[in-house]
């Protein structure tokens, strides 16, 4: 949903992540685990989050 607040934390060193659809884009990123997207939001109704490694997706619900 537009607007809805999403986190990403790195369960492992990430060596790419891409995202679309969310507000602060991450373009090939390293992401290592100390590292959070925290606060991000979704700018439609979909989104796509793309890495190298495994992450935890936080998906704030009103």
């Amino acid at each position: 949903t537009k607007g809805q607040q999403i986190s990403i934390t790195a369960i492992e060193h990430v060596q790419s992540i891409n995202t679309i659809g969310l507000k602060y884009v991450l373009d090939k990123e390293s992401f290592p685990p100390a590292c959070n997207g925290i606060s991000n939001e979704a700018e439609g109704e979909e989104f796509t989050i793309d890495t190298s490694h495994p992450v935890w997706l936080f998906i704030n619900h009103p």
